[in-house]
């Protein structure tokens, strides 16, 4: 997946974020044929202990951060070739043993743009990962920082997530060929896991530059393609979505108009009723009265 000519570009990169980070940073990409993830560079850890990734290695990829990354941001039908094929072998307490819990694991990478590791394979081990995409939009490996939990604590997880994204979109810009012109397949992946990550987020709103930046595209591109898709703006589809919600409450539930105001995150029980009301053309009051 990763062109093989790119990665000592790849490697300068990983040299800056090691140096960021002090732990060993690693570079793979996915084995259809193996259903397994492959080990394409490291750059060991200069903070102390440092764990080392040999080229080369093959690893299982349901306790892996950086096939999880790249899982995570496939299109559906290449998701699945793999998941359909994975063994969910157990290694520690922590290993992820089901395709559901994995799933639902691939959704929350999507949802906060990194993976993790916390001993999923290795006690005592940590890591944290990042998709790496072409100029065509398609993620072709993953970055990732390991290290002891000691010195890879999971309260630094988001922070090293951070700096693991600004070094995949480096690396991303270094292999570019100039070309950035996502095909359709592509468009609708995006579109098609955003609506998934909104429609999942109904108890409150979300940021919709922080979901763009998730899913590795830019805020203006995002929102174009996706009101394109949808005929709405980011913004606009998650709150009908919530309308929507709260009038399935209202007809389904006895739930007072404020316990549901508060259930799906409106500011006050008053902002909600005027959004219904603007959303619907009655407040939630009457829209229950009339059934």
């Amino acid at each position: 997946m990763f062109p093989r000519e790119h990665i000592p570009k790849a490697k300068d990169v990983m040299r800056q974020v090691e140096a960021r980070i002090g732990q060993t940073i690693g570079l793979a990409d996915l084995d259809a044929e193996a259903i397994q993830g492959s080990v394409l560079a490291e750059v060991v850890g200069t903070g102390g202990f440092a764990y080392h990734l040999e080229v080369g290695y093959h690893f299982p990829l349901h306790t892996s951060v950086p096939s999880k990354a790249m899982l995570a941001y496939l299109p559906p039908d290449e998701q699945e070739h793999f998941l359909s094929r994975m063994l969910f072998r157990s290694f520690t307490p922590s290993t992820i043993t089901s395709r559901t819990d994995f799933e639902a694991e691939l959704a929350s990478v999507r949802e906060k743009g990194y993976a993790i590791d916390v001993s999923e394979q290795l006690e005592g081990c940590h890591c944290v990962g990042v998709p790496v995409f072409d100029d065509s939009h398609r993620v072709i490996a993953g970055l990732w920082a390991t290290g002891p939990s000691s010195h890879l604590p999971v309260r630094n997880f988001e922070q090293i997530a951070a700096i693991l994204k600004r070094g995949s979109q480096e690396i991303s810009q270094r292999i570019s060929s100039g070309r950035r012109s996502p095909d359709r397949h592509y468009i609708n992946s995006v579109v098609e896991q955003a609506c998934g990550i909104l429609q999942s987020n109904l108890h409150q709103p979300v940021d919709i530059k922080e979901l763009a930046a998730n899913l590795y595209v830019s805020y203006s591109w995002f929102r174009k393609v996706f009101k394109e898709q949808t005929g709405e703006a980011p913004a606009e589809y998650h709150l009908n979505r919530r309308i929507q919600k709260a009038a399935e409450l209202l007809r389904q539930t006895g739930f007072s108009v404020r316990r549901i105001s508060e259930e799906l995150g409106f500011k006050s029980q008053n902002h909600f009723s005027a959004l219904f009301k603007r959303k619907t053309g009655r407040s939630p009051s009457a829209f229950r009265a009339e059934g």
